[in-house]
């Protein structure tokens, strides 16, 4: 039923896990469609328009502290507001060091949130490189704190629901 858009989400997760693909583009069409049987434009059937939206500047490769901070302060000088960081180094102790020298750049006048890319590294053709596990998820989470960190995107497995869990709380 094209009226009904979640009721695809459980197909479109078992997709994922038994494929291992991505499949945004297929829920991106069932909302199409759900629009199309609604007669309205996709824009307006999510919501409709918005005159501004705010955009921030995403850095998806491992760099050294000093480079990631260059590439804030530059961000910020192109005017945006937000940054989003994947810090994953080899080591914990670098991956809070990247997010406490690109602070200690920006002070206050840039957002931080950072991404964990399910607790993979960003090049992922590095085999010894470990994936991240609850304890190390909740250790990231409690030391970005300390930095202002808006958000920590994907820290463990997309589909680990019980580590979710246990984080927030």
């Amino acid at each position: 039923d094209p009226t009904r858009p979640a009721e695809f989400r459980p197909i479109i997760e078992a997709a994922v896990r038994v494929l291992g693909l991505r499949v945004w583009f297929m829920e991106a069409a069932i909302f199409d469609l759900a629009a199309k049987a609604a007669g309205l434009p996709l824009y307006r059937y999510l919501g409709g328009a918005r005159e501004k939206i705010p955009a921030y500047a995403s850095f998806g490769e491992v760099r050294e502290p000093k480079q990631r901070a260059d590439d804030a302060l530059a961000a910020l000088e192109a005017g945006f507001t937000a940054i989003k960081l994947r810090p994953r180094h080899d080591t914990f102790a670098e991956d809070v060091e990247e997010v406490r020298v690109v602070r200690d750049a920006v002070g206050d006048r840039l957002q931080i949130a950072c991404d964990a890319n399910q607790g993979w590294r960003v090049d992922t053709f590095k085999p010894d490189s470990p994936r991240w596990d609850f304890k190390r998820a909740l250790a990231t989470a409690k030391a970005y704190e300390e930095f202002d960190v808006m958000w920590l995107e994907e820290p463990l497995d997309q589909f680990d629901f019980e580590g979710y869990r246990a984080l927030r709380a």
